[in-house]
C-alpha cells in the first residue's frame, strides 16, 4: 500500500472512532473519479459517506489553531448565554406570559445543534471548510483578534459589547454552520427580553471567571 493509501486509511480510522463505526462496516465504490466509502450497516447514522481524498489536504499549524479556538468560542458561547439566560429568568419572577418557557425552550435546542459542528471541528479542517473559514474571517490572525476583543468584553462583564461581538462573530459563523444561526437567534431573544426588564434593578453583568486561553 502506497505511503499516500496508508494515510488515507489512518484518517478513515480517526474517522470511524469519531462517528462510532468500525472499518469493517464499509464497502468501496467509485464515483466521479473518487472512492467512497460506504456503510453497510450503521449504529447511530442513517448512512455516512466518507471520501476517500479526505485526508488529502493536511492541516497548516494557523488552520489546527483556528479550529481549536473556534472550539473553544462556542464553549465560551453556550457558557455566556446560559448565564444570561439563568439570570434573566431570576429576574422574570412572576411576571405574566411564557417567555422564561419559550426562552427555555429554544435554548436547549440551540445548545443541542452544537454538537456536530464540535465533533467536525475535533476531526480536522478540510479545504473546503478552511476556505469557507477564510471567506468570513474565522480563520488565523483574523478570528483570534476577533476572539481576543470578545475575551476583554467578557473580562469586563458588560453586556451590552459582549453580546453584540458575539452577535458579529456568530453570523460570520453561521455562513459555514446552520447552528450558529439558530444560536444567534437565541442570544436576539434574549436580548429583547432584557431589553423588557426596563432600567430597574442592576444591569446583567457576566462573569464566567479565568477564560480558557486562546492558541
Amino acid at each position: 500500500m502506497s505511503t499516500s493509501a496508508l494515510a488515507c486509511w489512518s484518517q478513515t480510522r480517526r474517522t470511524c472512532k469519531q462517528i462510532g463505526v468500525t472499518l469493517a462496516d464499509f464497502e468501496q465504490r467509485q464515483l466521479d473519479g473518487k472512492t467512497l466509502l460506504d456503510i453497510r450497516r450503521t449504529r447511530r447514522l442513517d448512512r455516512v459517506r466518507i471520501p476517500h481524498t479526505m485526508a488529502e489536504h493536511r492541516e497548516t499549524n494557523a488552520e489546527m489553531r483556528s479550529r481549536e479556538n473556534l472550539r473553544t468560542f462556542i464553549r465560551v458561547s453556550q457558557q455566556t448565554l446560559q448565564q444570561v439566560f439563568d439570570e434573566l429568568r431570576n429576574r422574570w419572577a412572576e411576571r405574566p406570559g411564557r417567555t422564561i418557557q419559550n426562552l427555555d425552550l429554544l435554548r436547549e435546542h440551540a445548545f443541542q445543534r452544537v454538537a456536530g459542528p464540535m465533533r467536525r471541528l475535533e476531526i480536522g479542517l478540510s479545504k473546503g471548510l478552511s476556505k469557507s473559514l477564510s471567506r468570513v474571517g474565522l480563520l488565523g490572525e483574523e478570528l483570534r483578534a476577533k476572539l481576543e476583543l470578545l475575551w476583554e468584553y467578557l473580562q469586563n462583564g458588560t453586556l451590552g459589547p459582549i453580546l453584540k461581538t458575539l452577535n458579529s462573530i456568530l453570523g460570520s459563523l453561521a455562513d459555514v454552520f446552520g447552528f450558529a444561526e439558530v444560536l444567534k437567534e437565541f442570544k436576539e431573544n434574549m436580548e429583547v427580553a432584557v431589553d423588557s426588564l426596563g432600567p430597574e434593578g442592576e444591569p446583567i453583568t457576566i462573569k464566567l471567571g479565568l477564560l480558557p486561553s486562546l492558541i
